[in-house]
């Protein structure tokens, strides 16, 4: 089987469990989400990229009013969620958190399964019916694509644990969609494979199903499985975003952590953009990214701020090093490492 990476992020393994379920329910047979640290990369197969593209076209091309009612509920589900998260941190009473929890979960993988179709269907802009539909309902659909909710979700977690188990709010962005179920039901969870996650995680679904793998064999797997990046390439290709023609320093960033190193004359180069790094992107000459599509967040601001974009390069975090002199070639969408 052939897996390519298709996304890097600065998520909690909690996140990607509960994106695990939502793939294996709603979305594709196949992926591999593999986490380091904070940094979580995800990888498809080609043949379940394009069959998740025309599966976004055909639900537009069959019910348009339908997918418009799922992007307009998905504000209303958001503050839903963010009220019975204030309502499990706010009550003393066991009983009431029992039965809201559930309720929560139940929200949060409705949400996601919207945030997710948002996503691709952003990946998926230059195609002909959802380039015209998100043409058509582009304030809605940029409202909700820009709302935070995976970042909401990894800061309200830990105090939610903390009403069900005060002793594991240090392990609650390591332990899973399925561990929280089953604290609810008072079972006892392996707290010896949530310190495991913090070094390192790996989940692969296929078929419906999810493997998640010990430690002690994430390298192995991961070499059968994964073919290396050709780190001696030295120019990529992407989808350009906001037309010109730049050169700079890259400055690779994964992480929020990593917002303020951003220096004046740097070309930003990380996974994707989200909206809290707006107020830095007033000192980069260029942008690039190893996610996305023409409506993804990074193509929106860089034409908003009009700054040189090429997005959908999927390796440049692996390529480009900080410091590498490159040059963004926004009219082609290339980008090229010139010292």
């Amino acid at each position: 089987m052939t897996w390519e990476k298709y996304l890097t992020r600065e998520y909690s393994f909690l996140f990607i469990s509960f994106a695990a379920e939502v793939y294996k329910k709603f979305l594709r047979q196949y992926v591999i989400f593999h986490g380091q640290g904070k940094i979580i990369t995800a990888y498809g197969t080609p043949e379940d990229t394009k069959r998740c593209y025309e599966n976004i076209n055909k639900a537009i091309l069959s019910d348009p009013a339908e997918v418009l009612k799922r992007i307009n509920h998905y504000p209303s589900l958001i503050e839903e969620i963010q009220n019975l998260c204030r309502k499990i941190k706010q009550t003393e009473i066991e009983a009431e958190v029992k039965d809201l929890f559930p309720v929560l979960l139940d929200r949060i993988l409705e949400a996601l399964d919207i945030y997710l179709f948002l996503v691709y269907a952003g990946y998926a802009g230059d195609k002909p019916k959802i380039k015209e539909f998100i043409s058509e309902h582009r304030v809605i659909f940029e409202k909700a694509r820009n709302l935070p909710f995976d970042t909401d979700l990894d800061e309200q977690f830990p105090s939610l644990i903390n009403k069900i188990n005060p002793k594991l709010k240090e392990f609650a962005h390591y332990i899973s969609y399925q561990e929280v179920s089953d604290l609810l039901q008072r079972k006892k969870i392996d707290l010896n494979r949530a310190k495991e996650r913090k070094k390192e995680y790996l989940i692969i679904t296929r078929n419906g199903e999810t493997t998640e793998y010990p430690l002690k064999d994430i390298q192995s797997v991961m070499t059968k499985e994964i073919e290396p990046t050709d780190s001696s390439k030295t120019e990529l290709k992407g989808q350009l975003a906001c037309q010109g023609i730049v050169h700079g320093p890259a400055r690779i960033i994964f992480t929020r952590g990593d917002y303020l190193k951003i220096k004046e004359g740097d070309v930003l180069v990380t996974p994707m953009t989200k909206p809290n790094i707006v107020p830095f992107l007033s000192k980069v000459k260029g942008i690039v990214t190893n996610d996305g599509g023409v409506l993804c967040h990074a193509s929106i601001i860089s034409r908003e701020l009009k700054i040189p974009c090429v997005v959908g390069t999927k390796h440049a975090t692996d390529i480009f090093k900080n410091g590498d002199v490159i040059e963004v070639d926004a009219n082609k969408g290339v980008v090229r490492k010139i010292k």
